[in-house]
């Protein structure tokens, strides 16, 4: 795990709908300062504007999700910890091109050792998904059938043990306020899942990395994972 204080070097990189956050010393100081775009600038942004600051920045695709990880920034959290809540809000601002049941490669380089790890985030195929059954199909899988195993939690999970300073809690509240203001059913399922995930990890009593990885056995292993597989079995997956 990185203790150390991040300079503009250090970096998140990862796979989902362009999702970045990074952060400097003294990250919560002091908002981004946006900024007016010129007429020419205007014809060039999809966004139609800019932003400049000089403590930290996020940049991911819907406006909750970015807010999501400047919040952890000026709250104190360093890049991990504000990546992985904005990877978590982007599976609701940006639900058409990323899920929570979805995949999303990771690249964090750390300035002061001057290392770049990669956490795959790719979920391997089911062990039913082999040569033989889609060959009986004659076509390509559909739906939920070719769907691999969720690999979004383990990898916002892994990337906080491994360089974070935050709860699951903490990384997953900026979506929670989300979902609340949605009356969408599948919004008010996510939200009674992570739910559920915090309060599988709060049973840690204040151990951070035994209460990841109560989130993870949550998830994965435990109550969750069981209910996904019966949904699975139900509508022709292959997960179990």
């Amino acid at each position: 795990m990185s203790n150390h204080k991040l300079t503009r070097r250090d970096f998140i990189n990862t796979g989902a709908a362009s999702a970045i956050a990074a952060a400097t010393v003294n990250a919560k100081d002091k908002t981004p300062e946006l900024a007016e775009p010129t007429q020419n600038l205007k014809q060039k942004l999809t966004g139609d504007w800019q932003a400049r600051g000089s403590k930290g920045a996020v940049v991911a695709g819907g406006k909750a999700s970015v807010a999501a990880g400047l919040g952890i920034l000026k709250s104190g959290g360093n890049a991990a910890d504000a990546a992985a809540a904005t990877l978590i809000a982007l599976t609701v601002t940006d639900y058409r091109l990323y899920c929570f049941g979805g995949e999303v490669p990771i690249i964090h380089y750390n300035a002061k050792e001057g290392h770049t790890e990669v956490i795959a985030g790719q979920g391997v195929a089911p062990k039913l998904a082999t040569f033989a059954h889609f060959e009986k199909r004659r076509i390509p899988g559909t739906g939920g059938e070719p769907a691999a195993v969720p690999a979004v939690v383990d990898a916002c999970l892994t990337l906080i043990d491994r360089h974070g300073t935050a709860t699951f809690e903490q990384i997953a509240t900026p979506t929670m306020k989300i979902l609340s203001r949605g009356k969408v059913q599948w919004r008010k399922d996510m939200r009674t899942s992570l739910g559920r995930l915090i309060d599988a990890e709060k049973q840690s009593k204040g151990d951070r990395k035994s209460g990841l990885k109560r989130v993870a056995d949550y998830f994965y292993r435990g109550p969750l994972a069981k209910e996904l597989v019966e949904w699975a079995k139900e509508n022709s997956c292959l997960i179990r």
